[in-house]
């Protein structure tokens, strides 16, 4: 009878057990000490709230705009919030659709806002605040039939009454609901066709890679689906990515707005013809499928401290058909002049990567849609895993330091253990900002509840780290497992300063037990309460590491055991 009773218990703590792991799946999973302090913005694509949290996801602030964002979202140095959202007008009806944008003081009481709506213009995906307070907007126009065959589009490609080309415009915000248009791009303005030799544009795209070809890609009005656009203050260059061509794009800002339409003036003296394009060759006929390099990307944008010199480009290059995602920086060719070097008969360089993030898990970190990624001024990298509202901090060794779960879905808030679908918790883009950020500047930053109601705060309550300095792997034993008495624990090998810590199934620190002289060590849990507990093996030296591999899943190096009565 009494080896019966002591086998039911088994499997209720055993399956007691399960449950607990598992509901750790929300808000701040993993947080290390060398994750770049600061405050990270994000507004959930299911909702019209920005959030904006600690590393340990407690709420700093949040701002309510007037609909769900559309899609991008900034915090300005002069404390103020730039967001974008998606109004309900029955035109542009697509993904990425916005229209209005809005800025809001700390308090969310509106300062500002813009409408660029209507049956021939839309605002979507993004925009981009610039330094002298003006704003770069990524926004469609519509063309007809005629006017899209009169630009040399081939009629077979063109299935529906209308096309929609992309262009970006420069805002200077007037009053409280106005703006000045002061400059303007226009991608109809450097097409390329060899359809219809009667146009001016007529031409071989392979003998013109600073153009567009116009009929390349799908037969969809949103042929080119541009989806992010970013500036570069020191080059005075914007950044553009188009998801259906898999390309990124250079264009220059130097120009005046006439210049821009053309194909000389500038800095570049190329008028508002593409400067550098990287991605896939095969948009411009200088290479194949095994050329390409970027599938369907999001967010680039200069590495700060390469502006000049290098001019080095980091990108969310999502995978949406090889079915993973990676982060990647690239540095573009350049002369002695510093301007990129313009392929004859051959794709645009460079042909490698200098630096990719793929983790070990890349299914937790695909996403085929959104997405971002943000170098941080220590040189560790913020990315936005768009379509599953998951934020990874990764340093250059590719060590995960922080990763971060948004709880907030088209169905309401989730608590911990709560169901995630693909997409229903998708993020747009997240952004840190560092303390010394001046927009704080004022402000109380005074951490408040996490999103969810049942946050974990363990990792913000000791200073352990949850990922290792290094790769190299150390496994260990814990026996027997359960236990209800004494509980052994050895190390595969002994390194110096090493502890043991003991947590219990809620985070709560338990107990700690320097280990420096032996690979072993046993424990007497005889009097610990009954429950499921969480050992952590670090070692410590400048700052605390664990022992093990970085690829390694969330609970291998958090090794639970079972205690029973």
């Amino acid at each position: 009878m009494h080896q019966f009773y002591k086998h039911t218990l088994l499997l209720f703590i055993i399956l007691l057990s399960n449950t607990l792991i598992a509901q750790i799946t929300i808000g701040t999973i993993e947080y290390d000490s060398t994750a770049v302090d600061g405050y990270t913005l994000f507004n959930p694509n299911s909702t019209d709230t920005s959030y904006l949290i600690d590393n340990c996801g407690q709420i700093i602030n949040t701002w309510k705009g007037s609909a769900r964002p559309g899609l991008s979202v900034y915090f300005l140095e002069d404390g103020t919030l730039l967001r974008t959202s998606r109004m309900s007008t029955g035109f542009y009806e697509i993904a990425g659709k916005g229209g209005l944008i809005e800025k809001l003081d700390w308090n969310g009481n509106l300062l500002w806002s813009y409408e660029l709506c209507d049956a021939l213009n839309c605002q979507h995906h993004d925009i981009q605040p610039l330094p002298n307070g003006n704003i770069l907007i990524l926004a469609l126009e519509e063309k007809t039939v005629s006017e899209a065959i009169a630009e040399g589009r081939d009629p077979t490609k063109l299935n529906q009454p209308r096309i929609w080309m992309e262009y970006v415009l420069e805002i200077m915000p007037i009053g409280l609901d106005s703006a000045a248009i002061v400059w303007e791009w226009h991608v109809i303005d450097h097409l390329v066709q060899d359809f219809d030799s009667t146009q001016n544009n007529y031409g071989l795209i392979a003998d013109h890679c600073e153009l567009f070809d116009f009929n390349y890609g799908n037969n969809k009005p949103d042929w080119l689906h541009f989806n992010a656009v970013n500036y570069n203050p020191v080059l005075d260059q914007i950044i553009i990515t188009s998801r259906n061509w898999s390309e990124l794009y250079v264009i220059d800002h130097s120009t005046t707005t006439q210049e821009a339409a053309s194909h000389s003036g500038g800095n570049a003296g190329s008028g508002g013809d593409i400067l550098f394009r990287w991605g896939n060759p095969i948009t411009y006929q200088a290479g194949t499928a095994q050329n390409q390099m970027l599938f369907g990307p999001h967010d680039p944008q200069w590495i700060p401290d390469s502006f000049v010199n290098e001019g080095k480009i980091i990108v969310f290059n999502n995978g949406d058909t090889r079915l993973f995602s990676t982060v990647d920086i690239i540095t573009p060719p350049l002369d002695s002049t510093y301007n990129y070097i313009k392929p004859v008969g051959t794709a645009y360089g460079p042909t490698n990567v200098d630096w990719t993030f793929v983790p070990f898990d890349t299914a937790g970190f695909f996403s085929g849609r959104i997405s971002g990624a943000q170098p941080l001024p220590n040189g560790n990298i913020l990315a936005c895993v768009g379509a599953q509202g998951k934020f990874i901090e990764v340093d250059t060794l590719k060590n995960i330091l922080w990763k971060y779960q948004s709880p907030v879905t088209n169905s309401g808030i989730l608590g911990q253990g709560g169901t995630l679908t693909q997409g229903g918790n998708s993020v747009f883009r997240c952004t840190k900002y560092l303390p010394s950020y001046p927009g704080f500047s004022g402000h109380i930053l005074s951490p408040g509840n996490t999103i969810e109601s049942d946050g974990h705060l363990s990792y913000c309550s000791v200073s352990t780290s949850t990922k290792p300095a290094n790769t190299e792997k150390n496994s260990f034993k814990i026996y027997p497992n359960p236990t209800s008495s004494q509980l052994t624990i050895e190390l595969e090998k002994m390194e110096k300063n090493t502890d043991l810590s003991v947590f219990n199934a809620l985070g709560q620190y338990h107990a700690r037990y320097p280990i420096n002289q032996t690979n072993r060590i046993s424990l007497d849990c005889f009097n610990w309460p009954a429950g499921v507990y969480f050992v952590k093996i670090t070692r410590t030296c400048l700052a605390r590491k664990s022992l093990f591999n970085a690829n390694s899943s969330a609970f291998i190096h958090k090794q639970a055991f079972r205690k029973l009565f």
